[in-house]
C-alpha cells in the first residue's frame, strides 16, 4: 500500500489544524490517547514540511512547542 499523496493530505491536515487552534486543549477535544496521536502527527508533519508554519504553531498552541520525542527518535 502506498502512502497518501501530499496533494490530498496537506489541505486536509491544514484545515484540521486551523480548526484545532480555536480550541484550548487537545486533551479536552480528543482524550488522552488521541491527544498523543495528535502530538505525534504534528511532530511528523512539522519535520516533513519545515516551511509549513501551521504544524509548528499547533505544537506551540497545544504542547508548549514540545514535539513528540518518540516520533523524533523514529525519524532520526
Amino acid at each position: 500500500m502506498s502512502a497518501p499523496s501530499t496533494r490530498c493530505t496537506s489541505p486536509c491536515w491544514r484545515s484540521c489544524a486551523l480548526l484545532l487552534q480555536a480550541q484550548d486543549s487537545a486533551h479536552a477535544i480528543f482524550g488522552a490517547t488521541d491527544e498523543m496521536k495528535l502530538r505525534s502527527s504534528l511532530t511528523l508533519f512539522a519535520a516533513a514540511a519545515p516551511d509549513e508554519a501551521l504544524f509548528a504553531a499547533c505544537l506551540r498552541h497545544f504542547f508548549g512547542g514540545r514535539p513528540d520525542p518518540a516520533t523524533l527518535q523514529r525519524l532520526s
